[in-house]
């Protein structure tokens, strides 16, 4: 059984990944905070900082692959933090990537950005051929990771696959967590809460449903080609006014209240994945449409509120 360590599992997209594949794989999974743990036999949990980790050879050990999840900033305009976030991202990175040299770890995929790495683009459709021209910080350091990645490929043969993904969500997701922008908007529309939008809700994202990516994931963990970035996302974009539309539709609510705001400097007008290399190479395509998902994430959240009365 291919044993896999991941780094940052405790989140939102590594417990989904962790609850998906631990019948297949052993997986060492690692985070800051472990209070949540999937109760599996093959999967084990150790305490890790990754940014003040010195030496990651024990949680290395016997590793066939390590998927790296972390990321320690979120897209923002704040300028003010550009050096340790620098430091907290690259140089740990690196620093793995040393360990996994010396400690003869084939392979590791890294999660990476479907929007922020290609920064404002000109194509309707984003494939991964296009330029890199990130414009926020948080772009930026991971077009960074990315040519690390490829420069420890060149000199030390480790080899890796980037996955460029868009907007992931889930029922699941919590409010807390600040990830999966559909179930936050379905929260305050369900609670009659405001909506503040940063620019006028128009811009278009590629929002991917969580089972959709992790099945890409798994084909991507099993593939064994040349193709070295995947594009993960749905090819199709909608724009946040969309959501709040379908999701008004779909629980019978008409009036909400939106806080439209000056739009922020690190945020592009359009990102829409091309999808077609990512779909031929590993013979996937996404099954959820936004529609669907949002009634899954709406009778996840009814569900929710009918049992706590």
């Amino acid at each position: 059984m291919k044993k896999i360590l991941i780094l940052g599992g405790t989140g939102f997209l590594g417990q989904n990944i962790v609850k998906q594949l631990a019948d297949d794989y052993y997986l060492v999974v690692t985070g800051r905070d472990i209070s949540n743990p999937i109760r599996h036999p093959n999967v084990v949990y150790r305490t890790l900082d990754f940014v003040q980790c010195e030496d990651y050879s024990s949680y290395l050990q016997d590793a066939d692959l390590v998927i790296h999840l972390i990321s320690t900033i979120n897209p923002n305009d704040d300028m003010d933090h550009v050096n340790s976030e620098i430091e907290q991202n690259v140089f740990p990175t690196i620093k793995l990537l040393d360990d996994m040299v010396k400690n003869k770890i084939p392979e590791i995929i890294f999660l990476s950005s479907g929007g922020a790495v290609y920064g404002e683009c000109e194509a309707q459709n984003i494939s991964e051929t296009e330029s890199l021209d990130p414009i926020s910080n948080y772009g930026i350091i991971k077009m960074l990771i990315e040519k690390y990645l490829q420069l420890y490929h060149r000199f030390f043969g480790v080899n890796y696959k980037i996955v460029r993904l868009a907007n992931p969500y889930s029922e699941n997701t919590k409010i807390e967590q600040k990830q999966g922008i559909i179930p936050i908007l379905a929260d305050k529309i369900l609670n009659h809460e405001v909506i503040d939008i940063w620019g006028d809700g128009n811009n278009l994202r590629d929002f991917i449903f969580i089972d959709d990516a992790i099945e890409a994931i798994r084909r991507i963990i099993e593939y064994n080609g040349d193709h070295k970035v995947f594009n993960l996302g749905t090819g199709i974009g909608h724009s946040l006014n969309d959501c709040i539309d379908l999701i008004k539709k779909y629980s019978n609510i008409s009036e909400v209240t939106i806080n439209y705001s000056a739009p922020r400097k690190c945020d592009v007008k359009n990102n829409i994945l091309d999808i077609s290399n990512t779909a031929k190479t590993l013979n996937w395509k996404p099954q959820t449409q936004l529609d669907e998902g949002i009634k899954k994430v709406l009778a996840k959240k009814c569900k929710e509120r009918n049992e706590n009365g």
